[in-house]
């Protein structure tokens, strides 16, 4: 596994609700923001059928990190 940037940073749909189909999107995997633009995951091949999954059930959420966390992990 390692880091990957998105550039430009964008929101990752997860799926949709309703009737009418109203997309949402993945939340901050470190600081629980609200579907925002992800600019960076941690995969093994940089897409996500390669993403990792941090915390344990019921817990569990997928490597997914808004701007200001993905900087405090990578430094970058």
């Amino acid at each position: 596994m390692q880091y990957w940037t998105l550039n430009p940073p964008q929101q990752w749909q997860a799926g949709t609700t309703g009737a009418d189909h109203t997309p949402f999107y993945f939340d901050c995997a470190d600081c629980a923001a609200k579907e925002p633009k992800i600019a960076g995951i941690i995969s093994t091949d940089g897409t996500y059928a390669g993403i990792g999954i941090l915390g344990a059930m019921p817990n569990a959420r997928p490597a997914m990190f808004c701007a200001s966390c993905f900087t405090k992990r990578t430094g970058a």
